[in-house]
């Protein structure tokens, strides 16, 4: 058995590491023949997929052949030598020409005659990805020249086989993953709904149109005037967006969302500019087989009522400043609407952290709904 040198190991990591990388069915079959070109060096290398039912699904050649060549291969397919033995033994591990025919009977095909030897070819090693009864994958190099594959170049390919086929279904899967959220998504552009699918991280994986200019807005404000904006979001946002995939969420969310606290509840975070109301979000927790999270965000226009404001034992000041802050009040507003310095808002707002026992904004807010007896759903049904 051939011994591989480290080079050989190198390679056959790369086209793994770049095939098991991609993204989309698109991205795989453009790793694919370049890595293996890398790994197994030849003039011509062809990628196939075909369905259960003879559609081909894609078909590539690097580099691509004269169209007048298509036609050889349509009227001469079934003298395939490689492709009659997979046929009959249903062994799609590689193997080459010479492994199958010798010289002379592969020149006496008419496959050779019209297709091969126009190319100036003379050598094929194939193999097919084990890929189930409905999808046929083959991957075939060819050279010319005196040289047939090596012992070495087969077992290449032979180990990359497995790894190949894996990397085509991951591929698969996220597609059709991507597919779905793209559809969901489309869903809740035409809704209006601002939903956001984000990371442990913080980092945002798919966003719709309304929460991408939320979100974009609320970036925008913590930035502050004149900073650049992020290019808008491919395919949902639309117009003006700022948030879009692989971006993380803004500085004040992202601090929420990672907060080892209980993040279900809600976190109110600006006011939409031209809206009286609320703007909140709130995490919808994963299933344990992701690691990623919904980010929801909704409008609660009305407040908690005062006299449960009252009871918690806050002054009348300190009442109105947390009955502003739970409907989306900043600092700033909230001292201008007082007719007093932000600075006394602060002390106020401190005054209020220590007597309901809490250390943020936040954390006051929710204590405020949770004095009001409200579940998180009653909340939601008080939205505007």
């Amino acid at each position: 058995m051939h011994e591989l040198r480290d080079r050989d190991v190198r390679a056959l990591l790369d086209l793994v590491g770049e095939a098991n990388g991609a993204d989309d069915l698109d991205e795989f079959r453009a790793a694919v023949i370049p890595g293996v070109r890398r790994m197994v060096p030849a003039e011509i290398v062809s990628y196939n997929e075909v369905a259960g039912d003879g559609d081909v699904l894609a078909a590539i050649s690097d580099p691509v052949l004269p169209a007048a060549l298509h036609g050889a291969w349509a009227a001469h397919a079934h003298e395939h030598p490689l492709l009659r033995r997979l046929l009959r033994t249903h062994d799609a591990r590689p193997y080459r020409f010479s492994d199958v025919v010798t010289h002379e009977e592969l020149a006496a095909l008419g496959l050779y005659r019209d297709l091969y030897e126009p190319l100036g070819i003379a050598h094929q090693v194939a193999f097919a990805l084990p890929s189930g009864p409905t999808l046929s994958v083959a991957v075939a190099l060819m050279r010319g020249g005196p040289d047939d594959f090596t012992a070495r170049d087969v077992r290449m390919l032979d180990l990359a086989r497995p790894h190949l086929a894996q990397a085509y279904r991951n591929a698969a899967l996220r597609e059709r993953m991507a597919g779905t959220i793209d559809a969901l998504l489309q869903g809740f552009d035409d809704d209006g709904e601002a939903v956001a699918v984000v990371d442990d991280a913080g980092r945002v994986a798919a966003v719709s149109g309304p929460a991408a200019r939320l979100l974009g807005e609320l970036d925008r404000e913590a930035r502050g005037p004149g900073s650049p904006a992020v290019p808008g979001l491919r395919g949902h946002a639309g117009d003006g967006a700022t948030v879009r995939p692989g971006d993380p969420l803004p500085a004040s969310l992202r601090a929420w969302w990672l907060a080892p606290s209980d993040t279900t509840v809600p976190a109110p975070f600006a006011a939409e500019p031209g809206r009286d109301g609320r703007l909140v979000a709130r995490r919808l927790k994963r299933s344990s087989r992701t690691d990623l999270d919904l980010l929801v965000i909704e409008r609660l226009a009305r407040g908690v009522p005062l006299d449960v404001l009252r009871s918690l034992g806050l002054t009348a000041r300190e009442t109105a400043v947390l009955d502003a802050f739970i409907r989306g009040g900043s600092t700033a507003s909230v001292a201008a609407a007082l007719g007093v310095a932000p600075r006394t808002v602060d002390k106020h707002a401190q005054s209020v952290h220590a007597k309901l026992g809490v250390r943020s904004r936040t954390e006051a807010i929710a204590a405020a709904w949770t004095a009001a007896g409200l579940t998180e759903d009653e909340r939601l049904r008080r939205s505007a």
